[in-house]
């Protein structure tokens, strides 16, 4: 009996996994972060340890640094960031189109990189981005997608039948 309650319990957690793993909870390559366009949008970061060396990456390209307790921000980012110093978190204020790309954080206190990807609504590419999927559209997907089906179809019309 305990035996299977062991087995019913890797099941449950597996299955909590597999749905934060579908809606982006978890992500083996960058959580997907949305923001407004002229709002702010922040890049939280997991961290039980404070982070005495971080650095903030778009692409290539530094957004902000804190190194030797000195911060600094780069570019058109100037004026437009905030880094928590201690999580590590990062907030982009007054977002621009040209703010949309993938952000990367590092830090000598973590091993893996951390990876964002921005999305910013409010110009007319996303205008209709933003629509209300009912609760039955959702789960039958996420119940193929554990099953690993990556299509999601609509369940058939069963008000016909007699």
């Amino acid at each position: 009996m305990v035996a299977g309650s062991d087995a019913g319990r890797a099941r449950g957690v597996l299955g909590v996994f597999c749905v934060l793993r579908c809606f982006g909870f978890i992500s083996c390559i960058s959580q997907q972060t949305y923001g407004i366009l002229h709002k702010n949008v922040t890049f939280h970061v997991p961290s039980n340890i404070p982070l005495t060396e971080i650095l903030w990456k778009k692409q290539k390209d530094k957004v902000a640094e804190r190194e030797n307790s000195e911060f600094r921000a780069f570019s058109s980012f100037k004026n437009r960031v905030y880094l928590d110093t201690v999580s590590g978190s990062l907030t982009i204020y007054n977002l621009t189109l040209s703010d949309e790309d993938e952000y990367e954080m590092e830090s000598p206190n973590i091993t893996d990189t951390m990876k964002f990807f921005l999305y910013v609504l409010g110009h007319s590419r996303y205008r209709y981005g933003l629509i209300f999927v009912p609760f039955a559209v959702i789960v039958p997907c996420v119940v193929l997608y554990m099953h690993g089906t990556r299509k999601c179809g609509r369940k058939p019309d069963r008000s016909n039948s007699n």
